[in-house]
């Protein structure tokens, strides 16, 4: 009875850790071991990493680079706020479409931002407004996704720092505090949030939103022609 009673306390203390989905738990991995031996195991000052987001990738056609500069970070803190960013966003989005469709959106997400990205960064040089910073980091695949749910939410209002805004502005506050983030491209998410905002997802709400008061109107039917038969 003592080893039933301490299995099933075991379990509940489990069941309150939050769940990682594992996609998402395989992205951190990732990052982890992409970025982690260069923070802590180089000495300062690092070479730019091989994986970030260049003009040059595609010039030189490393096209990899398209899709791995989300798993590269230049600083111990950024890495930290990554973690962080790729748990609450990326979780989220994985619970609400499925490993395989986030896995495959997290990879479109990826490429089309660092596209308009080079695209803008080639802009840039060309009129010599001035150097643009690398791309790195999964910010902007997760302000892509934190697009997605605001176009796709039934919310109409969230609490933000505190404070409770239109659901539409969420994106646009965050992505005013992402300039906190060090070695974090502001062009990169700006790119990012405008694939989230332009994709329209097939399937059902995202989460997150309040339900519709008035009930479906099969269900009312439904009730109507119970009632009707009942005397």
């Amino acid at each position: 009875m003592a080893a039933v009673a301490a299995s099933e306390s075991a379990c509940r203390s489990w069941s309150l850790c939050p769940e990682v989905p594992s996609a998402t738990f395989f992205t951190a991995l990732l990052s982890l071991l992409v970025s982690g031996p260069r923070l802590f195991l180089l000495q300062p000052p690092l070479a730019p990493s091989g994986l970030s987001l260049r003009s040059e990738a595609l010039r030189n056609w490393q096209v990899y680079r398209l899709v791995t500069y989300i798993f590269v970070y230049e600083n111990p803190v950024s890495l930290l706020c990554g973690a962080i960013i790729i748990w609450r966003f990326a979780g989220n989005f994985e619970r609400t479409v499925g490993t395989v469709r986030h896995c495959f959106f997290t990879v479109i997400f990826a490429i089309f931002s660092a596209i308009i990205f080079l695209s803008f960064e080639a802009v840039s040089s060309l009129s010599k407004l001035g150097e643009v910073e690398d791309a790195r980091g999964f910010t902007p695949v997760a302000f892509a996704m934190l697009g997605v749910n605001s176009v796709r939410s039934r919310m109409r209002r969230a609490l933000v720092f505190g404070v409770v805004v239109p659901s539409m502005l969420v994106p646009w506050l965050l992505l005013c505090a992402s300039w906190l983030i060090p070695q974090t491209s502001f062009l990169s998410n700006v790119c990012g949030l405008g694939i989230g905002l332009a994709c329209i997802l097939p399937g059902r709400q995202l989460e997150g939103g309040d339900m519709p008061k008035s009930e479906p109107s099969w269900r009312a039917a439904g009730r109507g022609g119970g009632g009707g038969g009942r005397r």
